[in-house]
Parts: structure tokens; C-alpha cells; sequence
């Protein structure tokens, strides 16, 4: 699945909202009885019901395509597998945990490491731009987000179900961090927070819009991104820097924001973003390689073999 002209994360996005909608009461009201480590032992059950035959199918051909794993097994690859419903169900859980602890609790369990380098990029008075991923657990920014700076806001795409976007919504509100919509949010709102020296985080690892999108490398493959996040950081003269997330195990999480990457300066935008945004997937997919069942886009990000895997 490569040439698409459908965007296939919305179509995932589509299929699922209602079963989302329909589980999310029952297991909200089941995981209220439960002790968090009694709750998270449903991991791989809840992740393996969200991710009917087509997606698995789907996910073991993108894993297979961009991993270096030449020597693995088919066995090797089901097991892997596994561990990807385990991981997007404990996500699931943990999200749905979150939402009802103190913002006191939620902030002890997450460990910033490289604000140094955040704080020395806005310096300039211009703010910075971070550029996550759906590695790991992303939603923990959150608890650390205004620690950052005096404003923080995060671009996300719009949530598949209305309950969880309320929900979502609600818990941005909870550590005061703003949350735009891709394609609904104006560049000139996003200037205003970077002239105010304030931080925007925003994902390069999946393309949710039609717009700016290229395929660029990706492990042994290729991907399709926007250069949306590139442009943002080029066209306002801010610093990009690639932001982590890392579990800890016992319900701790690691947030790391890495050292700015290097501007491109051809003076070619469209040339210099997809530098840009090369530089920061290549990085995540160091990260990705490195620990695959921890990426959640495994069945709805748009990939094709590489030049050298066709």
C-alpha cells in the first residue's frame, strides 16, 4: 500500500471512531474498579481489539519493509507484532488512567532531560519549535508542557471519536497547554506564540493533511510526511529541536529534547524543509529501529520500500 491518494490515516481514523466510541464507556467504568497494574495486564487484549486482520496485516508488511532486521524469522516478526498491540493497548490504558490523576501525580511520573537546550534556542526572543513523534509515551509531554515555557501550545490532528476529543481536549486545559488543530489553525496564530517567545509542539513522523506531503527516507524504506513543521520553522526563523519520549518503567516516562538541528540555507524553501524535516526522521527512525513495538502509527502511516528493497 503506497501510491494512495487517499489519506489513509484518515480513513483509519473514520473506521474506527466508532468503536472507539462504543468501548470507551465500558472501559472507562472497568479500569475506575481496577489498580493501574491490575488494569495494565489487559494490554495486549485491548491493543489486539483495536487492530482487526486488515491493520495486522498492514503493520507486519510496513515493519518488514522498514526495520533492519534481515535475519528475523516469521515467528520473530508475529512476536514483534505483539508487542506493537501490547504497547497501543497499554497507551490506550494509560491514557485513560491519566485522565482522572492529579496533574501533581501525572507531573512526578515524567523527567525532562535537554531543557537546556530549549531554553537557549528561545534566547533569541523568537521561541522554538519541537518536533515530537508517536514514539513512546507522546501524550507525557503534556505533564511537563508549561514547565517549558510561559506559553506552550501543541499542534495535533483531531481525535477520531467526539468523547475522546472532549476528553483529550479538557486534559491540555489541565496543564495549561493550548491545543490546535492541523488544518484548522492559521500560520499567523502560530507566528503570534513564536513572537512571543512561546513553544508549539508538533509531529513529523505522519502526515495528517494533504497538503506539503513528500516521501522521504525512512529506515530501509520511505515515508509520507508534510513539510509543514519544516516550513513553520524556516519561514520564522525559530530553532528546531527533536523531542523523545522514553518509558521507565513503573509508570515513569522520560521526555529528552535534543540539541537544535542544523538550519538548512539554500535559500530554496521547499529544498531546505525537506532537509529539515530529513534530519528529524532520520532520527526518529534511529529511535523506531531501535524499539519498533513502541510506535504507534505502524498501521496507518503511507511507506514503500526503499530504492535498494524493491
Amino acid at each position: 500500500m503506497t501510491g494512495k491518494t487517499v489519506n489513509l490515516q484518515k480513513l483509519v481514523d473514520w473506521a474506527m471512531a466508532p468503536v472507539w466510541a462504543a468501548a470507551y464507556f465500558p472501559l472507562e467504568a472497568l479500569l475506575r474498579k481496577m489498580p493501574e497494574p491490575e488494569g495494565y495486564r489487559l494490554s495486549r487484549v485491548v491493543g489486539s481489539l483495536f487492530h482487526p486482520p486488515p491493520m495486522r496485516r498492514r503493520s507486519l508488511a510496513m515493519m518488514k519493509a522498514i526495520l533492519d532486521r534481515p535475519d528475523w524469522t516469521e515467528a520473530q516478526w508475529r512476536e514483534l507484532r505483539k508487542d506493537y498491540f501490547g504497547w497501543t493497548g497499554r497507551m490506550a490504558l494509560e491514557c485513560l488512567y491519566w485522565l482522572r490523576l492529579p496533574a501533581d501525580e501525572l507531573r512526578r511520573r515524567v523527567t525532562v532531560r535537554g531543557q537546556e537546550h530549549l531554553d537557549e534556542a528561545r534566547r533569541t526572543g523568537r521561541g522554538a519549535l519541537l518536533l515530537g513523534s508517536h514514539l513512546g509515551n507522546f501524550i507525557s509531554f503534556l505533564a511537563r508542557g508549561a514547565s517549558l515555557a510561559p506559553e506552550v501550545a501543541a499542534l495535533q490532528n483531531r481525535l477520531p471519536a467526539a468523547v475522546l476529543e472532549r476528553r483529550f481536549q479538557a486534559f491540555h486545559e489541565r496543564f495549561s497547554v493550548q491545543r490546535w488543530k492541523v488544518g484548522e489553525t492559521k500560520a499567523l496564530r502560530i507566528a503570534r506564540i513564536l513572537r512571543r517567545n512561546g513553544v508549539i509542539l508538533t509531529f513529523v513522523d505522519v502526515s495528517v493533511a494533504p497538503k506539503n506531503n513528500v516521501w522521504v527516507r525512512f529506515g530501509r524504506g520511505e515515508t509520507l510526511v508534510s513539510l509543514g513543521p519544516a516550513i513553520l520553522a524556516l519561514r520564522n526563523r525559530v530553532e528546531a529541536l527533536c523531542v523523545t519520549f522514553t518509558p521507565l518503567g513503573n509508570g515513569r516516562h522520560q521526555m529528552d529534547i535534543h540539541p537544535p538541528l542544523p538550519r538548512p540555507c539554500s535559500g530554496d524553501l521547499a529544498e531546505d524543509a525537506r532537509r529539515l524535516t530529513q534530519q528529524a526522521v532520520d532520527l526518529v527512525a534511529n529511535e523506531v529501529n531501535r524499539r519498533p513495538e513502541q510506535w504507534w502509527p505502524w498501521d496507518a502511516a503511507r511507506y514503500r520500500p526503499g530504492p535498494d528493497h524493491v
